[in-house]
Order: C-alpha cells, then structure tokens, then sequence
C-alpha cells in the first residue's frame, strides 16, 4: 500500500514461468535473449488507494473506502449542489449509496467526508465543483483523486446492471447477495431498485423515496455513481482462486466480482 497511498495506481507483474534444470535455463536464455528481455511476467492485480483488497496491505485496521461523486449545481439559485454518491470498500463488499442537496457549504458532504475518511475519490473529468473541491481539502487533506472522461447517465447505467442482475425481478429487502449460486443471475438488488424507480420518476408502492423533481435528479446522479464505480471497476484486475490446481491464477476484472457480491444499502448522512 506504500504505493498506493503515494497516488500511484499500481500494476503487479508475476513471472510465469521459472526453468528447474540447466537445459531449462539454457533454452529460457535464448528464448529470452531474442525477445530481448528477461523472464515472461503477466499482470495479476491492478490496484488503487481504494480498491485494496488483500488485508495483509492494510497498513491501518479502518475501511479503505472508494467515493464516486456524481454532482450538479442546483437551479436557479447556484448556491447549493446535488449530491449523488457511492461509496464502496473492495474488501468487505459493503456498497453504500446516498443521494441529497447540500447547503452552500456542503456541511452534509463534510460530514460523509469525515464519517468514511474515503482514500480514494473518483470524480468527472469535466471538473468538480470548487464547494466540493474545498470540502475534501478541508477534511481530508490530499486523498487519491481519480476521474472517468464522462459518467453513465442512468439509462447507460441500467443496461450496465443488466450485465450483472436480472432487472426484470427485485430481490427482497433482506436479500444476501452470498447466497446466490455463481452460475445464477441474481435478482436486482432492493437498494438499486429503489434508486431506478426514483431516477424514472415511476410510481413504486415499496419506494422510501419521495416522487419530486429534486429528489429524481438526486437518485438519477445516484444510480449515474453505480455507473461510474463499474466502469471503474471493469478498468481494475484481480487475481482470483482457481478451481484446476494446474492453473491456480484467474485473472478477472475486479467489476464482475464486485458488482454481484456486493452488499447493497441506502445510506442517509443524517442517520446516527
């Protein structure tokens, strides 16, 4: 974590293979000398501040959070942001996802910057708000910032979760997504259900979400977070635990893992 922690999104490299006896190696170092290089090396992990998984890492015992900011100002007034926003830690699966309007100076986004500490903050290229710039200065200090060239809307951000879930069926509330068979395609988890039908502005007897225009631009810039995180994800590799002894290493993108183990929630800033 050395590196991540300086910034540095890392690349891990293994060696494939390793010569036993001298014919071995007498036939490696020509192999190698016409490619005019050393030994074959693979990438096995991608890695960044916040996508850390592996706790022998860790440097500290707290939660290495990823935040995706998703944001736009408020109109007419332009004095206050919307605020749509995932917050994901690779190493226990837990997703929270949040949404509100802030005041002029972003006290509610202060308070979720203090309550996760997040090392790593992905944001749109196109520029973050100078209230939300402040904010993070102020209580963080200098966290790994990351950025996409544009985040998914939420009709991109559906046929995305249309890779993972079943969006045709909602999982119950206290679904667990541990339970769900590999080979299976899981039903839409509740908390994401939620968000779509807010983000539509659809009638949903089950939606704690109340139906108003602000509050369907908050869900929209929400699942427009989910969005973001996965295409992020899908840019970040991992190695996984093989079933063939034989060839023990899968390298996988972190997104299909993360997106369908992950544990779902609602998170309100005010809640204690």
């Amino acid at each position: 974590s050395k590196f991540t922690n300086m910034d540095y999104k890392v690349t891990v490299l293994e060696q494939d293979t390793t010569a036993t006896t001298e014919e071995d190696k007498a036939k490696k170092s020509v192999a190698t000398a016409k490619k005019k290089g050393t030994e074959d090396r693979s990438v096995t992990n991608r890695i960044t501040a916040g996508t850390l998984s592996d706790f022998d890492m860790f440097e500290e015992a707290s939660a290495r959070y990823l935040l995706v900011i998703a944001e736009e100002e408020l109109s007419p007034s332009k004095d206050r942001n919307v605020y749509g926003i995932s917050f994901i830690d690779t190493s226990t699966y837990e997703w929270g996802v949040t949404h509100f309007v802030d005041d002029p100076k972003c006290s509610q986004l202060e308070t979720l910057l203090l309550r996760l500490k997040p090392k790593e903050i992905l944001y749109q290229r196109m520029g973050m708000d100078r209230r939300t710039k402040r904010a993070i200065e102020i209580n963080l200090g200098s966290p790994t910032l990351s950025f996409l060239a544009k985040y998914p809307d939420y009709s991109r951000t559906q046929i995305l979760l249309s890779e993972y879930f079943d969006m045709d069926k909602t999982a119950p509330e206290d679904f667990e997504n541990e339970a769900v068979e590999v080979t299976s395609i899981p039903h839409l988890p509740y908390a994401l259900s939620q968000l779509l039908h807010a983000a539509l502005g659809t009638d949903n007897p089950m939606s704690k979400i109340a139906s108003t225009s602000t509050s369907q631009l908050e869900a929209q810039l929400a699942i427009s977070s989910v969005g973001a995180a996965i295409l992020y994800f899908k840019e970040l590799t991992r190695t996984q635990a093989a079933s063939n002894p034989d060839d023990p290493r899968v390298l996988s993108a972190v997104d299909s893992e993360m997106v369908q183990r992950a544990r779902y929630h609602l998170y309100s800033v005010h809640a204690d």
